[in-house]
């Protein structure tokens, strides 16, 4: 490390930053650079000066923030009723666990706040059931199936998977070109479908897409694209794949890009996009050489990767999958076979040893290599394809059973009967998938009921959304009357010859309330209440009750006589209130021993801040070590931090004149000066304050203060007006601390605070000081100018009288 004298010595002109550029004097020899910066060190070494009383400004800054923000967060934590652990609020010691008690409180649960004390349960004599209907036939064909592969050689897409890089504001975003779901990209349509995808897929800062600050058009065959953020940030395509970038028209007859400065009045590409570019021609071998494919088997995700190349031909590929599928998941698992006429591969869950279809597994194809998966891929499926109903495929590619006896019409719009409700569906071949149907029918809520697709047992679910006995799920006319379209998703397959009946696939249940004995004012009061509630849990005089079980009724549905009532008792939370003081003392010890250590940590006077000439000098370890010594004591006998460190002795400080003192509750200050006054917790003695007086508790640490007095009040009423005074964040005046160094928390005060105040006093010297020294160096220079030429005057003449007198 470079020695304190190296490094503030005032004769080195290193230290103040020479900034002659001149070139030395040629005719008179004279280091002009060297001498201008000695004339100059007076006016440099100000500057410098200035510098460095910034920066200690700045620390300053930092170290008064680091106190203020500790300050404010004991606050946030300990004094806001917007947080869990307020111990300022009173309602924090209330009775807040509520429990039930007797010997059948197993079949209640209770939550809130007890207002009545004399309420009873004695009875439960039904539990609430919502209306439903559940498929009980499979609805799926329960194996995947791919579309036809081509073994030989075919186009593909050319342009999936490659990326270009996007420049916004400061940052740079790769994005990357997605595979098209159906065909190929053929046209400028398809790409800026394709890029949008792309665009959307991209997280920038703030919790946007790349796709809100950037737009992809098409006019003709040409893109265009927008800067739409609104507020100018640049944005700029820095660089890109060379195919994509031919493809797209972006670059100008050579792979080399012109400038590509996005702007909101557009940009548009050089060229119109090149359709032959979008495609190439590529043998199944290409397609298929060391891509992957990831099976999901019951949760477990195993990745194949296709590396053999002798094992991608048609005779060999159905059992190169079997083979890997078998290594990944264990043999007789998975089935894979391959229909000669269409060139369809079927993967299908079994069990071993017996080869029987598994119906109750779940197989899915949750990601590939680009190229593999998407209408257009080598398998022709879609990704997230799986052996049960893929939700998101087209209706006739979903796997749903009964598509084989109900025929669809391409356009044509359907109607779906629930609860006397028409829901119309328009299907669209290739386009409306299940879950789109799925989706309709629970956005209608006239009627009523929610569907949902249950993969482990291959069913519907629907479930009236109207609680209990008010609810219904009626599929057609009763159940009974399909039409084609409802048969289609909840008709019953005929056992025998496979024909769809007009009949519902389901076991259908009643809606039932919920009915419970409830005695309201104990005993001796008026006689107990029968309630109904459509649900199991419910409110009852403030408190949350669940009911899970029937008791205290025989079979007829009468009450019997004697059964325990279940009551319920309220008790202080007494781990939730122990836990946060424990917090708060460790937090409160923490700020002592922040607030004292800063004040009682004296300067390094002998390591001065650097300048940018020394910080050129020194290594990052080098600069490292130094400024860790030249922080130190930045807030050394600060008025404002020694006045806290005398308020926080006053937090917990036993000045009551009723009996009680924060030592009854386990709470003292510890009598070791070195302490500086932190706090001693005595837990055990805390808990049995809690369980014996928790009122004592509550008026030790929330008993409002005398106007804000130190000296009166409790523990966390004083505690409020020492991070008020010296930290409030909010208000005309805020803290002490804030004023004078401002905090993130008060956006306003780091624009405007006592020290922000005086390095912008300081900027203004330093822009002096360098106006003066550019005027000092310019005089000097144009001195050592005319000097020169006189040297070379007189050079001139001492050489012409040498030639003409003779030496």
């Amino acid at each position: 490390m470079a020695t304190i004298s190296s490094l503030t010595s005032s004769s080195s002109s290193a230290a103040y930053g020479s900034q002659t550029k001149g070139i030395g004097g040629l005719a008179s020899g004279l280091n002009t650079d060297e001498l201008i910066d000695g004339m100059t060190i007076s006016t440099r070494s100000k500057i410098a000066k200035q510098k460095q009383n910034k920066t200690l400004l700045s620390w300053k800054t930092d170290a008064f923030r680091s106190i203020s923000s500790k300050l404010i967060s004991f606050a946030d934590k300990y004094t806001s009723y917007s947080s869990s652990t307020n111990l300022f609020s009173a309602g924090f010691y209330d009775k807040s666990v509520i429990s039930p008690k007797g010997e059948n409180s197993k079949y209640i649960s209770v939550s809130g706040s007890a207002n009545n004390s004399d309420l009873s349960i004695l009875g439960v004599k039904e539990l609430a059931r919502d209306a439903s209907l559940t498929t009980n036939q499979a609805l799926s064909n329960n194996y995947i199936e791919t579309g036809a592969i081509d073994y030989g050689t075919s186009s593909t897409c050319a342009i999936t998977g490659k990326t270009f890089t996007v420049e916004y504001g400061s940052e740079r975003y790769v994005v990357t070109m997605p595979q098209k779901e159906s065909g190929l990209y053929t046209n400028a349509a398809d790409v800026v479908d394709g890029l949008t995808k792309a665009l959307q897929q991209v997280d920038i800062k703030d919790g946007k897409k790349l796709s809100d600050v950037m737009s992809v058009t098409a006019n003709g065959e040409t893109l265009q694209f927008k800067n739409t953020d609104g507020i100018g940030n640049k944005l700029q395509i820095v660089s890109g794949n060379s195919g994509l970038m031919n493809a797209l028209g972006m670059t100008a007859g050579s792979s080399t890009m012109v400038d590509k400065s996005i702007t909101d009045a557009g940009l548009d590409a050089v060229a119109q996009i090149d359709s032959a570019a979008l495609q190439k021609t590529a043998s199944f071998l290409d397609k298929m050489k060391d891509k992957a494919l990831t099976f999901e088997y019951n949760g477990v995700k195993k990745t194949i990767k296709f590396d053999d190349e002798t094992k991608l031909t048609e005779a060999k590929f159905k059992d190169y999958l079997q083979e890997e599928l078998n290594t990944a998941f264990g043999a007789g698992r998975i089935k894979v076979s391959r229909d000669d006429t269409t060139q369809k591969i079927k993967f299908q869950t079994t069990t071993p040893p017996s080869g029987e279809v598994d119906k109750t597994s779940i197989l899915r194809i949750s990601n590939a290599s680009d190229g593999l998966l998407g209408d257009s891929g080598v398998f022709g499926i879609r990704s997230g394809a799986t052996n049960k109903l893929n939700l998101g495929s087209p209706l006739e590619s979903s796997g749903l059973k009964n598509l084989d006896g109900v025929p669809l019409n391409d356009g044509q719009e359907y109607t779906l009967r629930i609860n006397g409700e028409s829901i119309n569906i328009k299907y669209e071949k290739g386009k409306t998938t299940l879950g789109d149907i799925l989706k309709t029918i629970n956005d209608n809520e006239r009627a009523g009921v929610n569907i949902s697709y249950q993969p482990n047992s291959d069913s519907f679910s629907v479930v009236s959304t109207q609680s209990g006995a008010g609810g219904e799920v009626e599929i057609g006319v009763g159940n009974a009357e399909l039409n084609d379209f409802e048969k289609l998703l909840f008709g019953k397959r005929n056992e025998v010859d496979g024909s769809i009946e007009a009949t519902t696939n389901g076991t259908s249940v009643a809606g039932k309330d919920a009915v419970i004995l409830v005695d309201f004012d104990g005993e001796g009061g008026s006689a107990p209440i029968e309630i109904t509630r459509g649900t199991n849990s419910f409110t009852l005089d403030g408190m949350t009750i669940g009911v899970n079980g029937t008791f205290g009724y025989d079979g007829s549905g009468n009450p019997i006589s004697g059964t325990e009532a279940v009551k319920f008792d309220a008790s202080v939370d007494t781990d939730k209130i122990v836990d946060a003081i424990k917090s708060m003392v460790k937090d409160y010890n923490e700020l002592v021993e922040s607030a004292n250590s800063a004040v009682g940590e004296k300067r390094e006077r002998k390591f001065p801040p650097l300048t940018d000439e020394q910080r050129k000098e020194l290594s990052e370890t080098e600069i490292k070590n130094w400024e860790e010594k030249a922080k130190k004591g930045m807030l050394f006998g600060d008025p404002d931090i020694v006045s806290l460190t005398n308020d926080l002795r006053f937090a917990f400080l036993n000045t009551r004149t009723d009996g009680l003192s924060f030592s009854d509750i386990g709470l003292s200050v510890s009598t070791n000066w070195k302490d500086n006054g932190k706090i001693i917790l005595d837990e055990s003695k805390l808990k049995a304050s809690l369980a014996e007086n928790p009122d004592n508790v509550k008026t030790l640490f929330t008993e409002a203060g005398d106007g804000g007095s130190l000296t009166t009040g409790g523990a966390m009423s004083r505690m409020k007006s020492i991070t008020d005074k010296y930290a409030a964040t909010t208000g005309a005046t805020k803290g002490i601390l804030v004023e004078k160094a401002g905090s993130e928390k008060s956006p306003s005060s780091m624009l405007k605070n006592s020290l922000l105040e005086q390095m912008k006093d300081i900027d203004d010297v330093v822009k002096k000081l360098e106006s003066k020294l550019t005027t000092e160096r310019t005089r000097y220079q144009r001195q050592f100018t005319a000097l020169e030429q006189l040297v070379q005057q007189m050079n001139a003449q001492s050489g012409w009288l040498t030639q003409q007198f003779g030496g």
